[in-house]
């Protein structure tokens, strides 16, 4: 929840700011794409999960995706995935397709592969579970 000076700063002459990027269909839907709070501020480039998730997403044998920023020293944030795959990687060879289809400054620098990515009953990724999980057993690229 946010507290309250956040919560108060969030409205802007009468209109509340959810932190929300989305797009407007040509029929008029709004397209929720992504939150503010999840961008990912790596090296001074601004970097959405969800743009990374759908790209990898598109690699033969990756089934499902979670990307998330992680602290970083040197970078800022660094790009960091937990990936369930139906395959074997090497690194080499899972770092050669995320640069056949990422610009350099969105390749993850850190990826950990589970059979499951963690969700709570309503389908939503566990994000602290998640975390944990490449920070322990992520390997770097």
């Amino acid at each position: 929840l946010l507290k309250k000076d956040e919560w108060e700063n969030r409205f802007v002459d009468d209109f509340f700011l959810t932190g929300d990027y989305g797009k407007l269909s040509h029929d008029g839907m709004l397209y929720i794409s992504d939150r503010k709070e999840n961008l990912i501020i790596s090296g001074g480039e601004n970097i959405r999960p969800s743009e990374v998730e759908s790209a990898i997403l598109n690699i033969d044998g990756i089934e499902d995706a979670y990307v998330c920023g992680l602290k970083d020293n040197k970078w800022g944030e660094i790009v960091s995935a937990l990936l369930v795959s139906n395959k074997k990687w090497r690194s080499e060879d899972l770092k050669l397709k995320f640069k056949e289809i990422l610009s350099s400054y969105k390749i993850p620098k850190r990826v950990a592969f589970v059979k499951e990515i963690p969700r709570n009953e309503m389908g939503k990724i566990i994000k602290s579970e998640a975390i944990k999980i490449i920070m322990n057993s992520g390997i770097s690229l």
